[in-house]
């Protein structure tokens, strides 16, 4: 159904923006102009994914961090592309490789990561399963392709979580989910 990224993000901002400003982490979005103003998509799906990545950025980002939601055309992929950022301290190569997976959880050590460590700095408990629950839902919205989700990161420099979905542009005058 046709949805307004615009929008979108605006709920996403109204529901989470109270849970950032409590661990004292600035939230903010970012739709490129290349984005048309209307996609058809599942916008419920993607919201879950959004909220999950965001809070997760926000869990482990340091207080006085930023945490960054932007949505461009990535030039290699060819699709649009949701990306959330933060500054918090990386994931190392070899604990990347576990992320996705369900239940897995990162240890804790001196290169603890963001989004998976048994004990964020914020001692906010976490199940393990959200970023595996996150990859099965960018999934089924692209047909079940494998290389549709993933994350970049550099410990001591913070990370940023990606996913893809289908472009498909909406009428302009379509009705709104």
């Amino acid at each position: 159904e046709p949805f307004s990224p615009q929008d979108l993000f605006q709920i996403v901002h109204l529901q989470l923006g109270p849970y950032a400003q409590r661990f004292g982490v600035a939230l903010s979005f970012q739709i490129s102009s290349r984005i048309p103003p209307l996609l058809i998509g599942d916008k419920r799906r993607i919201g879950l994914v959004l909220k999950n990545l965001i809070s997760n950025a926000i869990k482990f980002s340091p207080k006085g961090g930023r945490v960054t939601v932007s949505f461009d055309i990535d030039p290699q992929l060819k699709t649009p592309v949701f990306s959330v950022s933060d500054q918090g301290k990386g994931i190392s190569r070899k604990n990347q490789q576990k992320l996705f997976k369900p239940f897995s959880q990162v240890e804790e050590d001196s290169s603890c990561c963001l989004f998976a460590c048994f004990s964020p700095p914020k001692k906010v408990p976490s199940s393990g399963v959200g970023l595996s629950f996150c990859k099965t839902m960018v999934q089924a919205m692209n047909g079940g392709q494998d290389e549709v989700i993933g994350v970049e990161s550099r410990e001591g420099k913070g990370s940023r979580f990606w996913f893809a979905i289908p472009y498909r542009e909406a009428p302009k005058d379509a009705p709104l989910q």
